[in-house]
């Protein structure tokens, strides 16, 4: 077994993995708190043809139960104690691997790597008593091949005038952006989402669609929104979306659909950043008042909150308040 040391890696270990499996996948866990930082990589797998099955020790919300059958995964809860914990690639293959997961004061905090060609009665035996307890659970959702369809422009702009009180009065376009002409507020990206990125950017290639039209997964309370840019003093500040646009810096992309944003109704919540020279990926988390200059949290823009009416109208049910601790949107950065 190899150790991984915290939650960050953790999860980015299990999205390099996920993004490999060509077969199934098997994830056992329990509440479910984490999913929503895999949902552009497990509907991407799905509508590839992988097949994916979480098994869930504690009960689930039935619209989160609802939305992750939106995009492909198919839910059973099990009344058992799970014992192990963590998500299995291909786990039938002589290839297959495992990422198991340590909880310690019932709180994740690492875990280990474990490949099936150096330990294969470990990695066997695990799998072999996890499926035994997939027949007996009791189905959660119905799974369904990933819908997507396209938001109107209308619906986006609405939203944001609702939700966000700097745009009420502002004029807002939705028009292609070239990449390099736009500046992010911070110099701090995180790996892990850079790595959902990447996924999204895919999901666009692999449906055929500009990116970043605004479409969502339906029936998954899944939006996924254009970047959004204000125009500051004749300079394109990057609000939301930093971590799409770094990844297209990257790979050459040097047009996207974007949100641009005319006299805003407020200055930035953060200084703008000069270039993007100085972004350094960091594997941990940290506070908005760290990784932004002259950070004035009463001038932030709550753009999550458009988007988060957006993907609920996709959804067969309204969400509960349990529901709401799970992030129907992802952060789109």
């Amino acid at each position: 077994m190899t150790p991984i040391d915290s939650y960050q890696s953790l999860v980015e270990q299990t999205m390099v993995r996920l993004r490999s499996a060509r077969r199934n996948v098997f994830i056992a866990g329990g509440d479910l708190s984490w999913v929503g930082e895999f949902y552009p990589i497990l509907t991407l797998k799905a509508i590839e043809g992988v097949s994916i099955r979480i098994l869930s020790a504690k009960r689930v919300d039935t619209v989160l139960a609802a939305a992750l059958g939106g995009i492909g995964c198919e839910l059973r809860q099990s009344a058992a104690d799970l014992v192990s914990y963590g998500t299995f690639f291909d786990a039938s293959e002589p290839d297959g691997t495992a990422i198991l997961v340590e909880l310690r004061d019932a709180k994740l905090r690492g875990g280990s790597f474990i490949n099936k060609q150096r330990r294969p009665g470990v990695l066997s035996a695990l799998i072999d008593r996890l499926e035994v307890l997939w027949r007996e659970a009791v189905p959660q959702n119905a799974c369904a091949q990933p819908k997507i369809e396209s938001v109107e422009w209308q619906v986006v702009e609405e939203a944001l005038r609702a939700h966000v009180m700097q745009y009420r009065n502002s004029v807002l376009l939705l028009q292609p952006v070239a990449v390099n002409d736009v500046f992010p507020l911070t110099d701090r990206p995180g790996i892990v989402s850079l790595r959902r990125a990447e996924a999204i950017m895919e999901l666009y290639k692999r449906t055929g669609r500009t990116p970043f039209l605004p479409m969502r997964i339906r029936g998954s309370g899944w939006f996924l929104a254009p970047p959004v840019v204000e125009i500051v003093k004749g300079r394109l500040a990057l609000v939301d979306g930093r971590h799409r646009l770094h990844y297209c810096r990257n790979q050459g992309v040097a047009t996207v659909t974007a949100i641009l944003v005319h006299t805003a109704s407020e200055w930035q919540a953060a200084e703008i950043r000069q270039d993007w020279s100085r972004l350094r990926p960091l594997a941990h988390h940290i506070r908005q008042d760290k990784s932004h200059k002259q950070y004035e949290e009463s001038r932030w823009r709550d753009i999550q909150s458009a988007w988060a009416a957006i993907a609920h109208q996709s959804l067969p049910a309204l969400p509960s308040a349990q529901a709401f601790r799970y992030p129907s949107t992802l952060p789109q950065s």
